[in-house]
């Protein structure tokens, strides 16, 4: 804290290359490993699949008037990359091949902002500070996975951000009145 403020933000972008059959709870391809000619479909020469990633992530704090605190978070996560699947019926059963390469599409970009605001203050020997968090504060709702595989279902949401929601509760510690810059050392 500096001035009655504090800011902190990160940044990262990740690219994986991954010998996987499961990407974000989805099978897109039926074996983890290439064992037959249709797991190396719309992958790149060695059977991994390419995928990339950015989140950044921007906290801070903020001392105000009367004892409030105020502190805002913003998410920014990238959708997911996905390809779409077909699911095929061979003589040895059903198999699972990417139709796509698995970067070919991209799922919402999820932007988030939460808040929390607090005051401390002294009750007898304790210090508590009552607080309100807002959770998705500009209420989004962008599309975290849909289903990837071709047919009816292709691109139907599996899971939404959840709507706003307001959480109000109180922290409570024992303060001990003696002074706690007193140390004792001995040479």
């Amino acid at each position: 804290m500096s001035r009655g403020w504090s800011a902190v933000a990160s940044l990262a972008h990740t690219t994986s290359y991954a010998q996987a059959n499961i990407l974000f709870d989805t099978n897109f391809r039926q074996n983890q490993l290439p064992v037959t000619p249709n797991d190396l479909i719309n992958t790149e020469p060695n059977g991994q699949e390419k995928s990339t990633d950015i989140a950044s992530k921007i906290t801070a704090s903020w001392e105000g008037p009367w004892g409030l605190k105020v502190s805002p978070v913003y998410r920014f996560q990238a959708g997911q990359n996905f390809g779409r699947t077909i699911v095929a019926s061979l003589n040895y059963g059903n198999v699972r091949v990417p139709a796509e390469p698995l970067n070919t599409r991209r799922q919402d970009n999820v932007s988030l902002v939460d808040l929390r605001i607090e005051r401390a203050t002294r009750v007898r020997k304790a210090k508590v500070s009552p607080f309100m968090d807002i959770y998705n504060l500009t209420n989004a709702n962008p599309i975290q996975n849909t289903s990837w595989s071709s047919g009816s279902s292709f691109l139907r949401p599996l899971a939404i951000v959840p709507p706003r929601v307001l959480r109000i509760g109180a922290k409570a510690r024992l303060v001990d009145r003696r002074s706690s810059t007193r140390v004792c050392s001995r040479m």
